[in-house]
């Protein structure tokens, strides 16, 4: 094994290990840094070294701490990357294009240090228990936004709707 791939292995390890520690899935992971999840289990492999940005998302996600993150970043020693290898580390999320709009019952935030996880569920019909519908990550700043946007809209159904007046028809203002 090449050094690289050393390197590449050793990230991979930490990250797994984190993930698993936390019991979160590949899915809950890449969701929450925006990854695709085939790029998440290359990483947590070793066969892709993922880019300073998203391994930063990943300490971030994690709450790792600032002497372990700096370890890993020194690990990762991207000063050392080719033009070659960052263009192989470039990663495109494809998300299928849906018009559903799915109605839940109950939402569930989380919020870590950088980073806020909402996770959106149904009652099963029947069942004693509930289906996950949708689970989205984003930054603290998107959150607070995505906040305010919810409260303006609930704001602005609530107002009372005037109605509009029109203007009377010629024939009846100047009746004869």
């Amino acid at each position: 094994m090449n050094e690289r791939s050393a390197r590449h292995k050793k990230i991979g390890e930490f990250l797994k290990l984190r993930r698993e520690k936390l019991h979160e899935s590949l899915a809950e992971v890449s969701g929450a840094v925006e990854i695709d999840l085939d790029t998440l289990h290359k990483i947590e492999t070793g066969r892709v070294m993922p880019s300073e940005d998203i391994l930063i998302s990943l300490l971030s996600h994690f709450d790792v701490d600032e002497a372990d993150a700096k370890k890993l970043l020194d690990i990762a020693d991207y000063d050392k990357i080719t033009d070659a290898d960052e263009a192989l580390r470039e990663v495109f999320m494809v998300v299928p294009f849906d018009t559903r709009v799915l109605h839940i019952d109950e939402a569930q935030v989380r919020a870590k240090k950088d980073s806020v996880t909402i996770e959106f569920t149904q009652d099963l019909s029947g069942a004693q228990s509930t289906s996950t519908v949708s689970k989205v990550g984003m930054s603290k700043a998107q959150a607070i936004e995505l906040a305010n946007a919810i409260r303006a809209a609930i704001a602005q159904s609530e107002r009372p709707v005037q109605p509009k007046l029109l203007p009377m028809p010629k024939s009846q203002k100047n009746p004869k």
